[in-house]
C-alpha cells in the first residue's frame, strides 16, 4: 500500500511508486553478513523519524497513536549507543533501527540493525528503556558475534543481559546499577532457581534456551569476571572477543580463552563451576587486622556437588574512609594476607555493590550475647568465633560512650571475661575481639552495662512461681503451696507471688541475701524470662535456691554454661523417682509424698531432671526401677559468687519433714539466721513501725523496723510532706515475725534526695501506720 512504510535489515535505497494500484515497492540492502535468525520485515502505517550517533543512521518507525511516546522513549537510543561503544568498541553495523508492533508473545527481538519492539515498552517516561538497550546491546553479542549452536546461546543472552546494568549505571549512576544488579539478576535467578532447582548454563534443555540460567545467571558470571579483574581489563576482554570473532561464529571456550588470554589467569575452574556446573554458592569469612594489613579466612559451599572458588570484594569502613579487597577462597578453608589503606577499620561488608551470585554470604564476628551487671562488677559472655579459624584468644575493649574511645582492658580464653575494675553506677560499653597472634577481628557490637550496689541486707526472699491449681492431689492451690513453705522454710522471710506480683526486678532481688525460687505445678513456666537477673543476682554474691517441676529444664544455654559449666539437663518421662540420695552437706534424702503426687504416678515422682556429670552435687537420683537417670545428680551446687541450689524436683511434692531438712542443712550455710521463725510471736502483738537512727544523714542511713502479728500483704514507703512516693521500699506479702528494712537516702532511681522532713508509711489491708523522718545532709 502507498500509505504504508517497511522496516527491514540495513539501508533502505529507493522507494518505486505504483499509482496505477496505488502500492509501492521498498528497496532495502543488508551489505553486512547478517544472521539467518534476526532476518526482519515489518510493514504497517508507520511515522518514520530519524536519528544519528557517530555518523550512524538511526532510522524508527512508529504507529501513529504511539509516536509522540516513541520520539521520547527512542530519544535515548544514541546514548545508549555512546555507552556501549564506550565499552565494546564502536557499533559494528551501517544503520540501527527500532520498529514497533503489537507483539504478543515477546517485549522485544534484536534483529540486526532493526530491533522490533513490543508497543507495551513504549510508554513515553522510559519504562522500556532497559529492554530498548538489551536488544541494542545484541548487535554486538549476538549479531556481530554469534553464538555457534544453541549450547552457547549465553554468549548472546548472558551478554546483553550484563548490558542492562551497564546502562543502567551511565544512566542513573552506580548506585542504581547496584540496585539492578540485586533485584533483575541476583535475586530474580536465586528467586526462579528456588522453584527450577540447580541448572546449568551450557548446553540447556530443548525448552530452557530462553530461561533464567542463560538471561541472569549467565550476565553474573560476566559480573564475576568484570569484579575480579576490573573494569578497564574486563573491556579489553570483550573487545579481544568481539574484535578476534567480528562477523563470524564463536563457542564457549573460544571467549574462555580469549579471557585467559587478556587476564593471564587460568579460568578453568571459573568456567568449570558457573558455565558447565550447576548450583550456586554460598560464602563464609572472617577478617583479622595487624595495623594496615588483613588477612582473610575465606571457605564457600554449594547446594550442588559442583565446587566453587570465589573472588569476592568486601568494604571495609573506618572513620577515615572507605577501601575494598577482593577476597578468595574456595570448599575448603583458605587464608590470605591483604595490604589496606586504613589502620583502624571497624566493620565491614561482603560485596555491598553486589557483584557475585551466592545463596547467601555470612561475614563471622563476635556477638555479645549477654552482660550482666553486679555490685562493682561487670561479667561479659559471647559466643564462640567460628571454629573454621585458629583463635587463640578473646580481647576485651571499654569506653565510658558509646562511639568511644576503647581501651583494651584484658585477655582470655574463654567466652566470657568478668570486669573488677568498675565503679557503681557508671555506664561502661564494651566489645570483642578475635585473636590470631598479632591479628584482631573485626570488633563485635557494642553492649553497656551499669553496676550498682547490691544490699543483700533483707534475709530470704522467697518467690512463689506456681500456677494456681485446684487443690486436687498434684494440682495444690495457692493457699496450700503458701502453707508448705511457711512450714518448712526455718527462718524468717518475706513472700512474692509471680501470678499476682508480676516478675520481681533486679533491684527487688538485690535487697535479699537469699531468694527461694519455687515452681510447683507442671504446665506454667515463667523462669525464662528470669535467668539474666538471677545471673546478676547471684554475681552479685546472692544466694539462689531454685526448686520445680521441670523448671531447669527451661534454662537456656547462657544461663547453663556460665553457671553450670555447660552442663545438660536430663529428663525421666516415666513415674520413677523414689528419692533423692543426700550427699555433699545434705544430711537426710529429699523424699515424695504420696499424699501430694497425682495418683497416676503412684507414689513415685515422674519427670525428674538429673544433671549427667556435675561434680558438686547435693542429691542423686533414686529410682527403684534402675531408671536411666539412676545415681545421676539431681541436686546441684555452684558458686559463682554467691551460691546457686539446683533442684531437679518440685520441694512442694516432697514430705514436710524432708523438705524442712533441706532447708535446715543449707539456710545456715548460706548465711542466713534460723534461730526465727515465721510462727515466732513477734515483740509487738499488733502491727509495728519504728525509725533508727532519727535523724538520719546520707552516710548511716536509716534501719526501718516492723512487726507483723500475723501474715498479710505489706507496702512500705518514704514520702515527702506533699504525700508524693520518693522510694518504695518494699511491696509484697510476709509471713508473721519481725523485720528490719534499710533506706539509704535515695529515690527509686538510686538518686540522692535532698534534706528536709519524710514520712515511713507501712501500708497493710487492715491498718497504715507513718512515722517522721528528718534526713540531713
Amino acid at each position: 500500500r502507498d500509505d504504508w512504510l517497511v522496516a527491514c535489515n540495513g539501508l533502505r535505497t529507493a522507494i518505486d511508486d505504483h499509482p496505477a494500484d496505488g502500492t509501492r515497492t521498498h528497496h532495502w540492502i543488508a551489505s553486512d553478513p547478517t544472521v539467518l535468525h534476526v532476518a526482519s520485515v515489518t510493514a504497517s502505517d508507520y511515522i518514520e523519524f530519524t536519528d544519528s550517533y557517530a555518523g550512524i543512521p538511526v532510522h524508527n518507525f512508529a504507529p501513529p497513536n504511539l509516536y509522540n511516546d516513541a520520539l521520547i522513549d527512542l530519544g535515548d537510543v544514541p546514548f545508549m549507543m555512546q555507552v556501549f561503544s564506550n565499552h565494546y568498541g564502536m557499533y559494528p553495523f551501517e544503520k540501527y533501527g527500532n520498529t514497533i508492533v503489537p507483539m504478543q508473545t515477546f517485549g522485544a527481538m534484536e534483529h540486526q540493525t532493526i530491533t522490533t519492539l513490543g508497543a507495551t515498552l513504549i510508554d513515553g517516561q522510559h519504562g522500556g528503556a532497559v529492554i530498548i538497550a538489551h536488544e541494542l546491546a545484541h548487535q554486538w553479542f549476538g549479531n556481530c558475534v554469534t553464538p555457534l549452536t544453541w549450547k552457547d546461546v549465553w554468549l548472546s543472552e548472558g551478554f546483553a543481559t550484563y548490558s542492562e546494568q551497564l546502562y543502567v549505571d551511565e544512566w542513573q549512576g552506580a548506585d542504581a546499577a547496584a540496585a539492578y544488579r540485586y533485584s533483575n539478576i541476583i535475586e530474580y535467578y536465586k528467586s526462579w532457581s528456588n522453584n527450577a532447582g540447580p541448572q546449568t548454563i551450557y548446553d540447556p534443555v530443548y525448552n530452557m534456551y530462553f530461561a533464567p540460567p542463560q538471561y541472569e545467571k549467565a550476565a553474573s558470571v560476566l559480573l564475576a569476571l568484570r569484579c575480579r579483574f576490573g573494569e578497564q581489563i574486563f573491556d579489553q576482554i570483550l573487545q579481544t572477543y568481539l574484535t578476534t570473532y567480528y562477523n563470524g561464529w564463536s563457542v564457549t571456550e573460544e571467549f574462555k580463552a580469549v579471557c585467559e588470554q587478556v587476564s593471564g589467569c587460568d579460568l578453568t575452574q571459573f568456567f568449570q563451576q558457573w558455565i558447565y556446573g550447576s548450583g550456586l554458592p554460598s560464602v563464609e569469612c572472617a577478617l583479622f587486622f595487624d595495623g594496615s594489613n588483613m588477612r582473610s579466612y575465606v571457605k564457600t559451599g554449594s547446594n550442588t556437588a559442583t565446587d566453587f572458588y570465589l573472588h569476592i570484594p568486601v568494604h571495609l569502613y573506618t572513620t577515615a574512609g572507605e577501601d575494598s579487597v577482593l577476597i578468595e577462597g574456595g570448599a575448603t578453608i583458605t587464608q590470605t594476607d591483604h595490604s589496606t589503606q586504613f589502620t583502624d577499620v571497624n566493620s565491614a561488608v561482603i560485596d555491598p555493590n553486589h557483584w557475585i551470585l551466592t545463596r547467601n554470604e555470612t561475614l563471622h564476628t563476635l556477638q555479645i550475647n549477654q552482660t550482666y551487671a553486679a555490685d562493682s562488677q561487670v561479667v561479659l559472655f559471647w559466643d564462640s568465633f567460628w571454629d573454621e579459624v585458629p583463635v587463640e584468644s578473646y580481647s576485651v575493649y571499654r569506653a565510658l560512650a558509646q562511639e568511644g574511645p576503647y581501651q583494651y582492658i584484658g585477655s582470655t580464653n574463654l567466652t566470657s571475661f568478668a570486669d573488677d575494675t568498675v565503679t557503681n553506677n557508671q555506664t561502661y560499653y564494651y566489645r570483642i575481639t578475635a585473636v590470631i597472634g598479632s591479628f584482631e577481628s573485626l570488633p563485635s557490637d557494642v553492649f553497656s552495662a551499669t553496676p550498682s550496689v547490691f544490699p543483700l541486707d533483707q534475709g530470704i526472699l522467697v518467690v512463689d512461681e506456681t500456677a494456681d491449681g485446684n487443690g486436687m492431689q498434684g494440682l495444690p492451690n495457692d493457699i496450700q503451696v503458701d502453707d508448705f513453705y511457711e512450714a518448712v522454710i526455718p527462718a524468717s522471710n518475706t513472700t512474692w507471688d509471680f501470678i499476682a506480683d508480676g516478675a520481681p526486678t533486679l533491684t527487688d532481688l538485690a535487697q535479699y541475701s537469699t531468694v527461694i525460687w519455687h515452681d510447683d505445678d507442671i504446665s506454667f513456666k515463667n523462669i525464662n524470662v528470669m535467668q539474666s537477673i538471677m545471673t546478676e543476682y547471684l554475681i552479685g554474691g546472692g544466694n539462689l535456691i531454685i526448686s520445680g517441676w521441670k523448671t531447669a529444664n527451661y534454662l537456656d544455654s547462657t544461663f547453663r554454661d556460665f553457671l553450670l559449666g555447660g552442663q545438660e539437663v536430663q529428663i525421666s518421662t516415666v513415674a520413677d523417682f523414689d528419692y533423692g540420695e543426700a550427699t555433699g552437706l545434705s544430711t537426710t534424702d529429699i523424699v515424695p509424698d504420696p499424699n501430694k503426687l497425682p495418683v497416676f504416678m503412684n507414689g513415685l515422682l515422674q519427670f525428674g531432671l538429673a544433671f549427667e556429670d556435675y561434680s558438686d552435687p547435693i542429691y542423686n537420683y533414686h529410682s527403684n526401677a534402675a531408671g536411666s537417670l539412676n545415681g545421676f545428680p539431681c541436686g546441684i551446687k555452684a558458686e559463682p559468687a554467691g551460691t546457686l541450689l539446683l533442684l531437679g524436683f518440685p520441694l512442694y511434692f516432697m514430705t514436710d519433714e524432708s523438705a524442712n531438712m533441706f532447708f535446715d542443712d543449707w539456710l545456715p550455710y548460706l548465711g542466713e539466721d534460723v534461730s526465727i521463725t515465721p510462727q515466732d510471736t513477734p515483740s509487738n502483738p499488733h502491727l509495728g513501725l519504728s525509725v533508727w537512727p532519727n535523724p538520719m544523714t546520707s552516710s548511716t542511713g536509716a534501719s526501718i523496723r516492723l512487726s507483723l502479728p500475723e501474715k498479710t500483704r505489706m507496702s512500705v514507703g518514704i514520702y515527702n510532706i506533699r504525700g508524693q512516693l520518693v522510694a518504695r521500699i518494699a511491696d509484697r506479702t510476709a509471713s508473721a515475725g519481725n523485720y528490719t528494712l534499710f533506706w539509704n537516702g535515695r529515690n527509686d532511681n538510686n538518686l540522692p534526695i535532698s534534706s528536709g522532713i519524710y514520712f515511713v508509711q507501712i501500708k497493710t489491708p487492715a491498718i497504715t501506720l507513718s512515722k517522721k523522718l528528718l534526713l540531713i545532709r
